[in-house]
């Protein structure tokens, strides 16, 4: 049989069959429209969709948990003005929960919620394009209708998605792949459907739904068994057989206590002929031939918590012996590499136009964090410092110069618990090797997790665990004798990557401060309305949610691409040695309007901040930022230490040499070599910090016939640091150039 007469055969079977259904068109119709397309849906879509998922009918068991989860009621979470993170049901759902058993659309929501939960999104909407273009192919010229583009329907089911991701499909694949034996730490549960066989799917399943007795499905497949089972038995109602040659011999598992309808057979290599309907003598009614590139992306998604134990099971676990001693010394070994790397980070620019010289800023942030993530990676409530300083020492003779070269000739040198648990391996040399390879990776990711805010509220946050990270490429090269740098969206991409599973570049997230993948956010510290001395550098928060403004949803927040115009306002020195100063605001700025546009499916984000002007006049200066470009100025800066000292508002000194107070703010000043203590008097004033920090982050600096933007050594004063104190460190810094001190 030919594809052409496959897909003919296909198209005769949904008119004869499973006739197209009437779908009843709904009082206040325009203002439904209008909250679909805001949400990022669509209203023909949906009607599209419900006529190809809308034939087969939602068991009574899936129904009535389905409704009780995800109806559960919403969620917001305030970010800024007036937009916020929303987390529920929207318009798309909210419309088929409301609507009686067998609703058409009802059943196109459960459907697509499932299959989103382990297909990528823009290969499922492909495959889905393709079947209702199979089924217009079939239809009486009366009722010929266009099929819409693949992104509007791959809009539709990231809608989906997002609105019923309360319902956890994980819990289900993974008791099927426990009665089919599979073990869980396999992929096994997040297989994807082929793109045939879902096709095919999509109107076999509802024939053999509606013709119980009368016909049989049969699938021979390599992959997808569990969602496969879910679709058909747990979603649908029906009756499955699944046969499997396990160990030479043919298992065989049932799910539902009535005939098989559905006979899912695993094989080793792909078949001609994959989907084949039979009639209840066996007879084939027809059947779909193999596409070879009908392949489809996995997105499913494991728990952050706990997922550096899994990995480390998966990867090591049976190679090593005991899972338990394994689990233990590799958290440890990956907690000490990351402890190794901690203390070599430098921050370094993210403009394209940076200038040779390496800055030597180093980023230093408590390693209580860094325990903290590895706590949560591997879902333990203590781990023993004492113990990863034993394989810190280790690394340390080990002369660790690279992770992947000589730490795997130099064994003698790891704890005795791992040399045992190694000894007990065919090849202890491999084993090694293999170990090392996978701590490195989750050293990164402890790395990343260590710059999460939140992580408390991070149990259920959804990662692809098989995501090869874009920093590792950097990690295997770096020699432990020179620095690692870092830039300030490093953190943020590395989250980005795990929860998309993309290793695109970072820079696609260029003046992006905010990103919603699967329903949950993950945006930067500096996306606050807090003092920057009480922001973490580089970190970001995760919560559940997506971006919405009045019933518009996005996935991304963006700085406008006017906010880096700067004012032409001149800073200009104040106060030099000998003159007194106290802690005060002398330049005030205030926060104007926040201005919230849209572009794409980004909302853009504009910042304002006014400073009168000292002189009396009524002209103000406005610096038109974002939370990227905020997230760059904090970058370099540091909290004072403190002090034993009290600090009070009242402390006043007398500059010492090469101190000198400013006025006003400039952006792109250049300094040529000066190595003085700047100091702006902001204190007691969050807005008009963050405007000094904008300044003294785009001081440029010469670098032959041209000049570029540099970083300079900034500390901001806390309220743990007396005045003198903070002017004294500010003069200490080891740094040359220009030094300022954020009063």
């Amino acid at each position: 049989m030919s594809p052409v007469q496959s897909q003919f055969s296909l198209s005769l079977e949904l008119t004869r069959f499973a006739p197209v259904l009437a779908i009843p068109v709904q009082a206040g119709l325009s203002l439904l429209a209008r909250k679909l397309r805001n949400s990022g849906s669509d209203i023909v879509v949906e009607e599209d969709l419900a006529r190809l998922f809308g034939r087969c009918y939602i068991a009574p068991n899936m129904s009535g948990t389905f409704r009780t989860i995800v109806g559960r009621g919403t969620n917001t979470s305030s970010l800024i003005a007036d937009l916020e993170l929303f987390c529920g049901p929207g318009p798309t759902v909210s419309r088929a929960l409301t609507e009686p058993a067998g609703n058409p659309y009802f059943a196109m929501i459960v459907q697509c919620s499932l299959l989103t939960a382990i297909h990528d999104t823009h290969g499922l909407a492909g495959f889905l394009t393709r079947a209702l273009k199979t089924e217009q192919d079939g239809a009486p010229a009366d009722q010929a209708r266009t099929v819409l583009s693949a992104e509007s329907i791959r809009a539709t089911l990231v809608a989906i998605q997002e609105q019923t991701m309360e319902f956890d499909w994980r819990i289900t694949l993974l008791s099927i792949a426990h009665k089919l034996g599979l073990d869980g730490l396999s992929d096994a549960a997040g297989e994807t459907i082929p793109g045939t066989i879902l096709e095919g799917l999509v109107v076999m399943l509802a024939s053999v739904q509606r013709f119980p007795e009368e016909r049989m499905l049969l699938i021979e497949t390599t992959q997808g068994v569990c969602v496969l089972v879910a679709w058909a038995h747990h979603v649908l109602g029906l009756s499955v057989l699944v046969r499997r040659v396990v160990d030479g011999q043919m298992r065989t598992d049932v799910f539902g206590d009535e005939r098989e309808q559905v006979i899912i057979e695993q094989v080793e290599s792909w078949r001609e002929y994959p989907v084949t309907l039979l009639l209840s003598d066996g007879s084939h009614l027809f059947k779909l031939q193999a596409d070879p590139d009908d392949y489809i992306d996995s997105t499913y998604r494991v728990p952050a918590r706990g997922s550096g134990a899994r990995l480390l099971r998966r990867d090591v676990g049976r190679l090593c012996g005991s899972e338990s001693e394994i689990q233990k010394e590799g958290m440890l070994l990956s907690a000490a590499i990351a402890s190794k790397f901690w203390g070599k980070l430098r921050v370094v620019l993210d403009d394209h136009n940076e200038p040779p010289p390496v800055n030597s800023l180093s980023h230093s942030i408590p390693k209580s964090y860094l325990y903290e993530a590895t706590r949560f990676l591997f879902d333990v409530e203590e781990i023993s410092v004492e113990d990863i300083d034993v394989y810190c020492r280790c690394l340390k003779r080990s002369h660790l110069d690279t992770p992947h070269r000589d730490l795997y000739r130099k064994m003698k040198f790891m704890p005795r618990k791992m040399r045992t648990v190694l000894e007990r391996t065919k090849d202890a040399q491999k084993s090694w090797a293999r170990l090392v390879d996978t701590c490195s990776e989750l050293s990164m990711r402890i790395f990343a997790f260590a710059h999460v805010t939140n992580l408390s509220q991070c149990d259920e946050l959804g990662i692809i665990e098989g995501t090869q990270l874009r920093f590792r490429t950097r990690f295997k090269s770096w020699e432990s004798i020179n620095t690692l740098s870092v830039n300030p969206r490093e953190c943020m991409g590395i989250m980005i990557q795990l929860m998309t599973g993309s290793t695109s570049d970072i820079a696609s997230i260029k003046r992006t401060s905010l990103v919603s993948v699967g329903g949950w956010s993950v945006f930067m510290s500096s996306m606050t309305e807090s003092d920057p001395s009480l922001v973490r550098r580089g970190a970001v928060s995760i919560i559940k949610g997506v971006p919405c403004r009045g019933g518009v949803y996005k996935h991304g927040v963006v700085d406008d691409e006017l906010a880096r115009i700067p004012p032409d306002v001149r800073l200009r020195t104040r106060e030099g040695p000998k003159a007194e100063i106290s802690p005060k605001c002398l330049d005030p700025v205030r926060l104007g309007k926040t201005y919230i546009g849209e572009k794409g499916d980004s909302f853009l984000i504009s910042l304002r901040y006014v400073a009168e002007h000292s002189e009396g006049t009524k002209l103000s200066n406005v610096r038109r930022t974002g939370f990227c470009e905020l997230n760059s100025a904090l970058w370099t800066s540091q909290n004072t230490a403190k002090c034993a000292h009290t600090s009070s508002k009242q402390d006043t000194m007398v500059l010492p040499s090469r101190c000198y107070t400013v006025s006003g703010f400039n952006d792109f000043l250049r300094f040529s070599g000066r190595k003085d203590v700047f100091i702006y008097q902001t204190s007691g004033s969050k807005h008009t910090r963050w405007r000094a920090l904008l300044s003294i982050a785009s001081i440029i600096e010469p670098h032959g016939t041209n000049y570029y933007r540099q970083y300079h050594p900034v500390l901001l004063k806390t309220d743990e640091t007396c005045l003198r104190c903070a002017v004294k460190e500010a003069m200490s810094h080891p740094m040359g150039g220009p030094r300022f001190l954020v009063l």
